[in-house]
């Protein structure tokens, strides 16, 4: 009896372990955030295809409630390959259209705890923006680059215009 007791107890200790490392890897082993210098050779690689999007007849699915809906029937994805290609680093898109911004996810990680998110956005009005595109108060720190910092909701956004109009973003919820 003491053998089993014993058996299960190893049996538990390595499943626990499995299980955090697992969790951990997600977060830091596998990153699926993108460089700045990443993003800003795919945008100016195919700035052609990226400003030939046809932002006056958006899906109006990448912007208003019905957004989930069509995100689970693949009309996201569908968009995507169809302006950008197969294969394209971007992996979501979202139209602002109270800032005008269409943004393009590139990658992240994390979990509930702590997340990054890196991508580009194209700003009509060639304003940076911050904190999930909305009006926020940036902080600029370079001719090119802004940062925003929210300590009481844990959260820092830095961006960097690649161009007219053409701007890095990186998110980190912590």
């Amino acid at each position: 009896m003491k053998f089993i007791r014993n058996t299960f107890k190893t049996v538990a200790a390595i499943m626990l372990t499995l299980a955090v490392l697992t969790s951990l890897s997600s977060c830091f082993l596998f990153d699926r955030t993108k460089s700045y210098e990443m993003v800003e050779k795919y945008v100016k690689e195919n700035i052609d295809a990226l400003e030939s999007l046809p932002f006056d007849d958006i899906p109006s699915e990448l912007y208003d409630s019905r957004y989930d809906e069509f995100y689970r029937k693949g009309g996201e994805e569908e968009f995507i390959k169809e302006h950008l290609g197969r294969g394209s680093m971007v992996k979501g898109a979202h139209w602002h259209k109270n800032r005008k911004i269409l943004s393009f996810n590139c990658g992240g990680s994390g979990n509930a705890v702590h997340s990054e998110y890196t991508g580009f956005y194209y700003s009509v009005d060639d304003e940076p923006y911050g904190k999930e595109f909305d009006s926020s108060p940036m902080t600029q720190v370079s001719d090119n680059e802004w940062v925003f910092v929210e300590i009481e909701n844990w959260q820092f956004t830095r961006t960097i215009k690649i161009m007219d109009h053409w701007y890095y973003y990186y998110e980190m919820y912590y």
